[in-house]
């Protein structure tokens, strides 16, 4: 059902399928991530959500 979906969304957007590979699910990152990544992260979110 899902990859029946997903093919008849990539037929009526194309190209949304390899930008989504390319910057979603295939991006480079260190493969050593720790706590103080997702916390620097959240921090850079509260960040902008305090000066938006």
């Amino acid at each position: 059902m899902a990859n029946a979906f997903v093919r008849w969304f990539d037929e009526r957007v194309p190209g949304l399928a390899p930008m989504y590979r390319k910057h979603m699910t295939e991006y480079y990152a260190p493969k050593n991530f720790n706590l103080w990544y997702y916390f620097g992260s959240l921090a850079l979110l509260v960040l902008v959500n305090q000066i938006v």
